[in-house]
């Protein structure tokens, strides 16, 4: 049993240790990007990317004389590098799954069958002339993925000799976007670039041409085209099926899709009279205008 201490006598309290303050790493302070450097990075992630997934579509919207319209279509696109691709971007649907290439065209007899290149690259990622020539017709034209995977140079394309600007920054689906803007005469173009990642989340296109030609029927409103790439991620893991393509029994198979030109329109001559002319043949008969009335002549 311990002994109580001496009511007489003070104990004396534990002296306390001082302790140094710890200190804090200083925060670096944040470097503000400038949009040709925000671009730079988006051009570098696509290109180191393994590969891309995204449930993208595009939309075109405007009133016009008090009457809404809308269009929307499907700008999809799952890449795998280095030949594996799935496209479904408006009338197109193209899958690559590594050994074959299989394509259709919404309203087109037959399916586009393939050799898979060993890797995929601008020049032959879509080759055939004529599902090339239906993606540039598409109303947004040419998918932006597209261009950002496989172009040799993207930035170019995208900047040209344009300036590029920052806008604020802006939410969208939940994922904090830095926005930029590259301005030209067509209107402006405004990417939003994932603050994290740097894969577009959004694309703005310009306006002016589409209101012009809008313009001509009545009053335009409320003008938006857009596209959005729903779930856009970089090095996603893809399923298997994400590349498998199961031809029809049956089905028509091509080497290529052929192009029906659109018909010429009619000469402006059709109908008239030829103006008086006069020649003579090799054989020295002489041949007027009013010699070949009533006559079929080439």
């Amino acid at each position: 049993m311990q002994p109580l201490p001496d009511p007489g006598k003070t104990t004396a309290a534990p002296t306390a240790v001082a302790q140094a303050p710890v200190a804090k790493p200083s925060a670096e302070p944040e470097v503000k990007l400038t949009a040709r450097e925000l671009l730079e990075r988006t051009v570098k992630a696509y290109a180191s990317a393994s590969g891309y997934s995204d449930l993208g579509f595009i939309t075109q919207s405007y009133v016009l004389n008090g009457q809404p319209y809308e269009q929307r279509q499907p700008l999809t696109i799952a890449c795998e590098k280095p030949n594996k691709l799935r496209l479904e971007c408006y009338n197109v649907k193209l899958i690559c799954d590594g050994e074959q290439v299989h394509g259709t065209i919404r309203d087109k007899d037959g399916i586009l069958e393939l050799a898979a290149p060993a890797t995929l690259t601008q020049d032959n990622v879509v080759v055939d002339e004529t599902m090339q020539a239906e993606l540039n017709r598409g109303f947004g034209g040419n998918p932006l993925q597209l261009l950002l995977l496989y172009s040799a140079d993207p930035l170019a394309v995208i900047l040209g000799d344009q300036q590029a600007t920052l806008l604020p920054d802006l939410d969208h689906a939940g994922r904090r976007c830095q926005r930029v803007k590259i301005s030209s005469p067509a209107g402006d173009v405004v990417l939003w670039l994932d603050a994290t990642t740097y894969v577009v989340r959004r694309l703005d296109y310009p306006l002016n041409e589409l209101k012009k030609e809008l313009s001509k029927q009545g009053e335009v409103k409320q003008l938006m085209q857009y596209a959005d790439f729903v779930g856009a991620e970089l090095n996603p893991r893809p399923e298997p099926e994400a590349f498998a393509f199961e031809v029809p029994k049956g089905a028509l198979l091509v080497k290529r899709f052929l192009s029906i030109p659109a018909p010429l329109k009619p000469t402006p001559l059709l109908g008239k009279l030829s103006p008086q002319f006069e020649f003579k043949t090799t054989n020295g008969d002489k041949v007027t205008a009013d010699s070949l009335t009533d006559k079929v002549a080439v």
